[in-house]
Parts: C-alpha cells; sequence; structure tokens
C-alpha cells in the first residue's frame, strides 16, 4: 500500500545525480556546503539546519545509511567470513570484505560493497587494480557505482518517508496494509538506519516511471524509418559496408574490426561511443541507419529502446546570463517541442531506454577555441553526470578526426573510439551502383582502374562520381575535382562552419557564388574574391623555381612551416577550411599538415601555374600537376 503523504513536505532534491555529487565531495575532501542533501530531515536530529556542523552530519549519514544497507543484503545472503566493524575498518579488511562480497555472485551485493568501499575507504587504488583482484572488469565496477547511486538515492528517499510518517499523528495515518511488512520499532534517527530491500539487478528500474506502451511509440518509430525512405539523399541508396576500427580501453571485449555500428554496440557495455573519422566518410549517414535500424527492430518488438538523433551543430544558443543551456535542459527542450504527445525525455531517460545519437560534434557553434573546449566540457559532463545516471542509456557522438581536440573520456565513463576507414573496391562498386543502377557497373571500372580511386574511398567522393551529370571516362580529373570542392563548400556553408563562414577565409560574395552559381565560366572555376583557393595554391607550389625542378613533394610540412608558407593573417583559419574540405590532412600527433593526396597536390599546384602567366613551370617531376595545368590553360 502506498503511503498518503504530502510528497510537497519531502526535500525535492533527493537524486542519483545528486547523491554521485555528495559522495565524491566526501571522497576528494571536497566542501558539501552547496549539497541539496543539506535539507535532508534526518540531519535534524542531530544539528540545526543552520549549524555549520552539518556538512559532517551529511557526510556521517551517507556512509552509515550505505552501510546499514550493505550489512542488511550480506545478511541477506549469509556472507559467510568475519564480522567487520565501520569505525575500526582498515583499507586492508574493507579489500577483504569486498572479495568476499564479489565471490557470492550477487549483483546487488556488489553494488553495495563497491559503493562504500569507492567513497568512504582511503584505498589509494586505481580502478583497474581493484577490478583485477576482483576478477571483474572496469566497465562492470562502473555500472555496479552507477546503479549504487541510485539505489542509496531510493534508500534515502525511503528514510525520509519514515520520518514523515513518524511525526504525523497516529490519527492521520494510513492503516497498515497486512500485505506490507511494518517498519515499526525501526530506529530512524540516527543516520544508520538498517533498510532492506529486496536483492535486484542494478539496471532494474522498479521503482522508476516506465516506458510507454509500445503502440505510444509506434508513430515515432515509424517516422524515422520514413525519414530514410525520403528526399534525394535516401539511405538506402547510401548505406554500404563500411570498414570500421575500434580503439580504446574497452575494445579488447569486442572485435577490432567490423562494418556494422550496430554490432559493435550490441558487443560491449559502453554507454558512450565516440564515432571518429574525416569530412566524407560517412558519420551522420552511419548514424541516421543506426536510428532507422532501432526504430525497425523496436516496430518488431525486438528491443524497446528509443533513437534520438541530434544535430549538435544546432546547440549554442545563450540564454538570458550569455552562457549556453545545460545540455540535459537543452535536449529536454527540443524533445518536448518536436515530440509534444509522448512523454518527457526526463521519463525515458530514467527507464535507460534512450539511443542519443550525437552527430557532428566538431560543428558546435563556437566563437573560438577556448568557447568550443568549454562547450566540449559541457557535453562531456553530461556524458559522466546525466546520460549513466540510469544504466541503459547510450551515446554515439560523431566527430571529424582532426578536430576531436578534447579528451570525452573520464576515469568513471571510458569512451570507445571507432574510425571509419576508406571504402575497399568492392565499396566503390556497390555505392556507386546503388546510386546509379544505369550505368553503375561501367563508372566503377572507370573508378577503380583509374587515378582517382584512391578518392573515391571516400563515401562523399564515390557519391560525386555516381551524379549523371559526372563521366570520368570523358570530363578531365581537374573537373571532377572542382566538382568535389564546390559541393564539399556547399556541405560546410550548409552546416554553418564557421570556418568556412568567416570573411577570413571566403568573402560574402564567395560564399554567394558558392551557395547559388548554376553556370560556371569554366569547368574548374572556384570563388577567389577571398583569400582560400589562392593560398592553397600557394602551399602546393614551392615558390622557388630552383625547387620544382625535382619529383613532386609530397611530403608534410610542419604545421608552423605550414602557416609560414601561406603568408596569410588568417593562416590557421584556411588551414582548418582546407581540412573540412578534405585536401588537407592535419596530423595533430605530429604536428603537422600534407595535402591529402598527391592529387590534391597537383591540382592546387596547377591552378597556382595558371593563375600566374609568369610562373615558371616545374619540370616533368611534376606529370600529374602539369596534366591538370594543361585542362584549366585557356583554349584547351
Amino acid at each position: 500500500m502506498m503511503l498518503s503523504l504530502d510528497l510537497s513536505t519531502l526535500p525535492a532534491n533527493i537524486s542519483p545525480l545528486n547523491v554521485r555529487r555528495a559522495l565524491r565531495a566526501v571522497c576528494y575532501g571536497r566542501p558539501l556546503s552547496d549539497s541539496p542533501l543539506l535539507s535532508l530531515r534526518a540531519l535534524d536530529a542531530v544539528v540545526s539546519p543552520d549549524d555549520a556542523a552539518r556538512t559532517i552530519a551529511l557526510q556521517d549519514h551517507l556512509a552509515g545509511v550505505t552501510w546499514n544497507c550493505l550489512e542488511d543484503v550480506r545478511r541477506h545472503h549469509g556472507v559467510a567470513g568475519p564480522r567487520f566493524d565501520r569505525t575500526a575498518l582498515s583499507a586492508l579488511a574493507a579489500l577483504s570484505m569486498l572479495q568476499l562480497d564479489f565471490a557470492v555472485g550477487s549483483a546487488d551485493l556488489e553494488t553495495w560493497s563497491y559503493l562504500y568501499y569507492r567513497y568512504f575507504v582511503k584505498s589509494g587504488r586505481s580502478l583497474r587494480d581493484i577490478a583485477k583482484m576482483l576478477s571483474t572488469t572496469n566497465r562492470t565496477l562502473e555500472r555496479r557505482l552507477i546503479a549504487g547511486h541510485a539505489r542509496l538515492a531510493e534508500a534515502l528517499y525511503h528514510n525520509e518517508l519514515r520520518i514523515v510518517e513518524a511525526a504525523r499523528p497516529a490519527e492521520a495515518r494510513p492503516a497498515a496494509d497486512a500485505r506490507e511488512p511494518s517498519h515499526a520499532g525501526v530506529p530512524i534517527l540516527d543516520g544508520a538506519t538498517p533498510i532492506h530491500m529486496e536483492p535486484h539487478d542494478p539496471a532494474d528500474a522498479n521503482l522508476l516511471p516506465p516506458l510507454p506502451a509500445a503502440d505510444d511509440m509506434t508513430a515515432y518509430h515509424a517516422g524515422r524509418i520514413a525519414e530514410a525512405a525520403r528526399g534525394s539523399d535516401r539511405l538506402a541508396e547510401w548505406i554500404v559496408s563500411l570498414p570500421l576500427s575500434v580503439e580504446g580501453e574497452e575494445a579488447a571485449n569486442r572485435p577490432r574490426r567490423s562494418t556494422s555500428l550496430s554490432k559493435i554496440l550490441d558487443t560491449g557495455p559502453d554507454s558512450a561511443v565516440l564515432l571518429l573519422g574525416p569530412p566524407g566518410s560517412g558519420k551522420s549517414t552511419l548514424l541516421r541507419w543506426l536510428a532507422h535500424t532501432l526504430s525497425t527492430d523496436a516496430l518488431a518488438g525486438r528491443t524497446d529502446r528509443v533513437p534520438i538523433f541530434v544535430d549538435l551543430s544546432r546547440y549554442g544558443e545563450a540564454g538570458s546570463d550569455g552562457a549556453p543551456p545545460r545540455p540535459l535542459d537543452w535536449l529536454a527542450e527540443r524533445w518536448a517541442g518536436h515530440q509534444p504527445d509522448l512523454p518527457p525525455l526526463g521519463t525515458l531517460m530514467r527507464a535507460g531506454r534512450v539511443v542519443f545519437l550525437f552527430d557532428a560534434l566538431n560543428e558546435i557553434p563556437h566563437a573560438c577555441d577556448a568557447v568550443y573546449a568549454e562547450r566540449l566540457r559541457a557535453w562531456k559532463h553530461f556524458l559522466a553526470d546525466d546520460l549513466t545516471i540510469h544504466p541503459g542509456n547510450r551515446a554515439v557522438l560523431s566527430c571529424r578526426t582532426m578536430a576531436h581536440r578534447v579528451a570525452m573520456s573520464t576515469a568513471a565513463l571510458p569512451i570507445t573510439r571507432v574510425v571509419v576507414e576508406g571504402l575497399d573496391a568492392e565499396g566503390v562498386r556497390a555505392l556507386i551502383g546503388r546510386r546509379d543502377p544505369d550505368r553503375g557497373r561501367e563508372v566503377a571500372d572507370a573508378v577503380i582502374g583509374g587515378p582517382l580511386f584512391d578518392l573515391a574511398r571516400s563515401p562523399f567522393m564515390a557519391a560525386l562520381l555516381a551524379q549523371p551529370d559526372v563521366d570520368v571516362r570523358r570530363q578531365g580529373c581537374a573537373e571532377v575535382l572542382t566538382r568535389y570542392v564546390r559541393q564539399a563548400l556547399v556541405r560546410e556553408l550548409a552546416a554553418d562552419n564557421p570556418i568556412v563562414t568567416s570573411s577570413a577565409v571566403l568573402t560574402g560574395h564567395d560564399r554567394a557564388r558558392i551557395m547559388n552559381t548554376r553556370r560556371w565560366p569554366t569547368p574548374w572555376d572556384l570563388p577567389e574574391d577571398g583569400p582560400l583557393f589562392r593560398r592553397l595554391a600557394a602551399l602546393a607550389l614551392p615558390p622557388l623555381p630552383a625547387e620544382r625542378t625535382g619529383p613532386m613533394a609530397g611530403a608534410p610540412r610542419s604545421y608552423a612551416a605550414a602557416r609560414a608558407a601561406l603568408d596569410d593573417p588568417s593562416a590557421a583559419l584556411i588551414l582548418d577550411a582546407g581540412h573540412a574540405l578534405g585536401v588537407l590532412d592535419i596530423d595533430l600527433d605530429r604536428d603537422e599538415v600534407r595535402f591529402a593526396h598527391s592529387l590534391w597536390q597537383a591540382y592546387f599546384a596547377a591552378r597556382a601555374l595558371v593563375g600566374d602567366p609568369a610562373a615558371v613551370w616545374p619540370t616533368a617531376g611534376w606529370v600529374d600537376a602539369l596534366h591538370f595545368a594543361a585542362q584549366m590553360s585557356p583554349g584547351t
């Protein structure tokens, strides 16, 4: 029977997140003075609400409740071994107790035991060391800890319920239901109340709001599937087997290589996965296809997960205080606006069934690198604090490889990295065939056997080569590469990428031309009012004629040397823009810059030669550049 209580009289901030923050403060010796848990009525029996010692009382209360819940579960399982005294528990004795508890095989006992050891025992041991001593995995301990925050919040909540009930006049209390155990005689004010709870799996959210019935989500999942079939960029025409490699500490639990993102998620318990790849490698398409797959499985009754695709390029609009919204608040508001007839996002997350598909982490709007790093940290805290409070929720975040500058992993939430690799020959053939069924075989044969194959390993380039008005057998490579650059620019401008929208890279006139021009003066014409393409051309061609007498230099330059070679106040932006378009590679590990392919260096070197009638042309060692220049020269 539910107690008929006025819930408004209870503390409003007993939540797993507030419990976690308070426990971390206890563990690391941080102040508890701003903890919402200081309003717990259980503390009133020890200190007054305005007593400075209330923070000490809260620390003792958290330790006492955690210990007694642990003792209660140990008795329930009949754990053999010595009895432990909390007040005289050494780090070595605590480790022995932890090992005994993990030997029982109960997830509930492991949860309480590790929760106490983690926050109230000064062991000095790393997570990895503890996992080895317990013959378990880092991930298992992390899941136990996440579940422990929820279980302790639950225990504190029930403790407060009994305090409020005990304070009511006897005649105002509801009659006891014979089907429920009585709590009469249980001490509730000493900060160490024994609370017996039936053991259950930590992922069991039996006290949380249930998911909506399947029929309530049918329209939502059907909508996700319909999205994949609409428009000119139908997902079915893009999906081929993209090679994926799995990196990171947690990768040992799953295959290192795969062609299925959904299978990678299914073979590991990770709450968060970072999908990395260069521009045009198919990251966004993979996320949308994963949403399609999950919704298809949901309608078939194979899963109850709810995929939510989120374009992170829309995040960052500042509030009245000038700061962007908390990621969780922003997500909840967007969900409520787009799905007003479905349960709130918080309800779905408490049920542990949400799969967030965050696209374009690198496109979060920002005015400078410092703002970008700050906003990334906000999302990092969302992953560590809000996503994992209720076990079961997951997130996949896509990001361009070079833009992954801030580590998103934490000790409590390691993130596995999945890297999108280039298409192989069969993948190129399959993608071109799907985009152009009528002439796909002929186009694929010409691409795979020609100089553009390496570039066509990018799905974006392969799709361009399959366009009806592109004929790689008739048109020169210079024309095809120019079309690629134009379409890559349209892609970046449509995404409001601040790098290419900067007037220091492309002027307003350049941007207007690239978005609106339908017939260009020549097949290799590009907007050059701003410095972007003129500076990339200068980077491709050595400035001194003597340096053009040998083979074309494809070796990387240091980042500093590349900036110096550009000789432009906006050199850093130009390099970033070249990477965004897929024509430059920026290796952060080696601090080097190089053209993404020798054909790109030849292409831009040819633009430099054609644009300067007085230029000294290189020798035959630059055969590709000379070939491109001949294609672009007037009269050819």
